[in-house]
Formats: structure tokens, sequence, C-alpha cells
């Protein structure tokens, strides 16, 4: 009679995987284990699907900016398979995230004391790692902002020639 039932809840869990209801088949397995706790199968399964949960989460916390968050289901799937290559790569691309955020915030402080040269090339290291239409806006903003500094210096030491000479090409 347990083997029955046992067989009805992992065919149960099954069908829910299959659907896409992970959260389904792990009530399902969970529920089998309770019934089962050796039934090493049952637990194999189990593992894959929280991986994959973990995994599912992990890339929406990182598409939403939740790097630590991000960081705590791919430590708890690390725990679970410590050779899940998907996992490993996951890892590497916060890390990359990660570089990435701390680059900008250096390039914002760099812009703001102002250290335009500094700030530039924090800018591009960033765009290195991630290339995109946000890095360019900011480079593209500092560049503006490096630019009107310069004339503001000249329009400061009374060089109103060179400074209106900078500016006119702007106007356009």
């Amino acid at each position: 009679a347990v083997k029955t039932e046992l067989a009805i809840i992992e065919r149960r869990g099954d069908a829910a995987l299959a659907a896409g209801n992970l959260s389904g088949a792990i009530t399902a397995y969970e529920e089998g284990l309770g019934l089962a706790p050796d039934y090493q199968a049952l637990v194999e399964k189990l593992n894959r699907v929280r991986v994959r949960q973990n995994l599912d989460r992990a890339r929406v916390a990182i598409n939403e900016g939740n790097l630590d968050q991000a960081d705590a289901f791919l430590k708890a799937s690390q725990l679970i398979n410590p050779d899940n290559t998907a996992v490993a790569e996951l890892l590497a691309t916060l890390d990359t995230q990660r570089r990435y955020r701390d680059l900008i915030t250096q390039a914002a402080e760099a812009r703001a004391i102002p250290d335009f040269g500094r700030a530039k090339r924090l800018y591009r290291e960033a765009k290195e790692l991630v290339p995109g239409e946000e890095i360019d806006k900011l480079i593209e903003q500092l560049d503006f902002d490096n630019f009107l500094a310069q004339a503001r210096a000249l329009i400061a030491k009374g060089e109103l020639a060179a400074a209106r000479g900078m500016l006119q090409p702007a106007r356009r």
C-alpha cells in the first residue's frame, strides 16, 4: 500500500515538474519522502528541482539588481549540488555584475570630485564587463559634464572668446 501511494505521489511530482510547477513538484517529493525517507531516487529528484528553483530565483534576483539575494539562492544550490555548472556560471555572472556595480559607484565618486579622467577610465572598464545602453549614456553624460567644466573654467579665467568658440559647436 505504501509503495502504491509513493508511486502515485512521485508521479504527481513528476507531472508537476513537467508542467513547470516547481513548487508543486517539491511539495509532492517531500510528501513522498515523508513516507519513505530513504528513497534515494526521490531524494535526487527533490534536490534537482530545488537547485532548478534556486537558479530561477537567482536569475530573477540578478535581473532586479538584488545581488545579495541572488547570492543566497546560488549558495543554497551549491550546498545541494557543488558540481552544478549552471550554478558556477551564474555565480560568475553575479561576480561580473558586482564588479560592474562597484566600478559604476567608483566612477560616480570620481565624477563628483570632479576627476573626469578617472571616471572615464572606470566607466570604460565597466563597459568592458557589461556593454550596453546604460553605460553608454553614463559615458556620454560624463563627456558633456567634462565639456561644460572646461568651458566654465575658460569663462572663470576671462577667456570668453575661447569659451564661446568651444560652446558654439554644442549649440548645433
